[in-house]
């Protein structure tokens, strides 16, 4: 790998971190919003306000991030954005769910680390799979 391709895949991981940031406070927000003052079940509220911060972040990344990749359509490019995190975060919240609420930990704190580890997994498959240079060839 070429330096300069280096330098900008490091460039766009921290617009990636960036809009990432966005995208928590957007979540946890909204989490503590459906959960305190609309009084919505936590797993519920949870999930809404994951749908939120997806929609969010995708709009941040297809325009900032990754605007210069336009190999699929807007809406495949948001569809795909869409499953993949959805996947990975009930992957990981169904994880949390299990050995972090069930032991007691705070929802908040929980949902803090189910996004930690989603992070670089989720940069690799939008990389690679949602924000692509060229259209693929079926």
């Amino acid at each position: 790998m070429k330096l300069d391709s280096r330098i900008e895949k490091i460039k766009r991981f921290f617009k990636f971190s960036v809009v990432g940031v966005s995208g928590v406070i957007v979540n946890m927000g909204l989490l503590w919003i459906f959960v305190e003052i609309f009084k919505i079940e936590k797993r519920l509220s949870g999930a809404l306000s994951i749908e939120f911060s997806i929609i969010n972040n995708f709009l941040w990344n297809n325009f900032w991030t990754w605007k210069n990749r336009r190999g699929i359509p807007f809406i495949q490019r948001l569809i795909r954005y869409n499953m993949i995190t959805i996947l990975t975060s009930a992957i990981f919240n169904y994880a949390l769910y299990i050995f972090l609420i069930h032991e007691g930990l705070n929802y908040l704190i929980s949902q803090i680390v189910g996004i930690g580890f989603a992070i670089l997994i989720n940069f690799i498959l939008f990389e690679k799979l949602v924000f692509v240079q060229e259209i693929w060839k079926e």
